[in-house]
C-alpha cells in the first residue's frame, strides 16, 4: 500500500503526524515550503496521479511540485500560499481514479521571526528574509544544533535552558534593517565600529546586531546583499543574544560552535 511518510533525508522536513482518526497531516506557516515522500508511490507499476484535490481552485492554499524521485520514493514540495486547508490525493490511474492514500495540508500562519519597522525591510529583501527564517527553522530539526545551541547559550547566560530554547528565540524575534534603525544604540554602534574598521582594530563590520534578552534584531543591507545563507547565519547567531547570550568578544567566539554545527558560517 503507498503511503505518505515524512521525509528521511537531512535536508527536508515534513512534520507528516498521525492524528487519532489515522488521518495524516502537514501543519506548513504561510511563505514556506515542507517536503513529503511517498513510499511505494506506484498502483500496478504505474506511478500514482498525486496533486491536491483542489489544484484548479484559486482558493487552493498551496503549491505542488514534484521533486526527482529516489528510486521508488517519490518526493513532493508543498509551498503554504495562503491560509487554509486542501487535501494531497494519491490516485490510481488518473485524476479520478481510486484514492490510494492522501494527506490533510494544514497551512497556518508563520511563527517568528516577524518583520518590524525600526527600520522596515525594503520589499526587495523579504523573499529572501522568508526564506532565510525557512531555514532557520529546518535547523531547529537537527537534533544536533539544538544541542549546541542549548549548551552554548546556557553557559553564555549562566541560566540552564531547555532544548526548546532555539525555538522560543526565533517564536519572538522581529527583524530589522541596521540601515534605516532610529534606534540609537545600533546607530551608535554602526559609528564605534566604523571608526574601530578605520583603525586597523577591527578586520570587518558586523552582519548584524541585538541585545541581550531583546526580540529584535538589525542586519545590514551588504548581509542582505549577500543572500539567503548569509540571512540564516545571522538569524541564528542573534537568536543565541535573544535567548540571553552575552555580546563580549569571548562570547562571541564561542558562538562559533553554533555555526561550526550549523555548517554556516558568520
Amino acid at each position: 500500500m503507498a503511503h505518505f511518510s515524512k521525509p528521511t533525508d537531512g535536508n527536508s522536513t515534513g512534520y507528516i503526524a498521525k492524528q487519532p482518526t489515522g488521518l495524516g497531516f502537514l501543519r506548513v506557516p504561510v511563505r514556506q515550503t515542507r517536503d513529503l515522500l511517498l513510499f511505494d508511490g506506484f498502483d500496478g507499476g504505474k506511478p500514482l496521479v498525486v496533486r491536491p484535490n483542489d489544484a484548479t481552485s484559486p482558493a487552493c492554499s498551496v503549491g505542488f511540485t514534484e521533486l526527482t524521485a529516489l528510486g521508488t520514493i517519490r518526493r513532493f514540495r508543498v509551498s503554504a500560499v495562503s491560509l487554509g486547508t486542501t487535501m494531497v490525493e494519491a490516485r490510481s490511474g488518473s485524476a479520478t481514479g481510486t484514492v490510494r492514500d492522501f494527506v490533510q495540508v494544514n497551512v497556518v500562519s508563520p511563527p517568528g521571526p516577524f518583520l518590524g519597522h525600526n527600520g522596515s525591510m525594503p520589499a526587495k529583501f523579504e523573499a529572501l528574509v522568508y526564506a532565510a527564517i525557512d531555514q532557520a527553522w529546518r535547523l531547529n530539526d537537527k537534533p544536533a544544533f539544538v544541542d549546541a545551541f542549548r549548551r552554548v547559550v546556557s553557559t553564555l547566560s549562566g541560566v540552564q535552558r531547555p532544548s526548546s530554547v532555539y525555538a522560543e528565540s526565533l517564536s519572538r524575534m522581529v527583524i530589522n534593517l541596521a540601515d534605516t534603525t532610529t534606534d540609537l544604540r545600533v546607530k551608535k554602534g554602526i559609528l564605534d565600529e566604523a571608526r574601530d574598521v578605520k583603525a586597523g582594530a577591527l578586520s570587518g563590520a558586523a552582519p548584524s546586531y541585538s541585545f541581550r534578552n531583546q526580540p529584535d534584531i538589525w542586519i545590514r543591507e551588504s548581509a542582505l546583499r549577500m543572500g539567503t545563507t548569509q540571512i540564516t547565519s545571522c538569524i541564528f547567531h542573534e537568536a543565541a543574544h535573544v535567548a540571553g547570550a552575552r555580546g563580549d568578544i569571548l562570547a562571541e567566539i564561542a558562538l562559533d560552535v553554533l555555526h561550526n554545527t550549523a555548517n554556516i558560517r558568520r
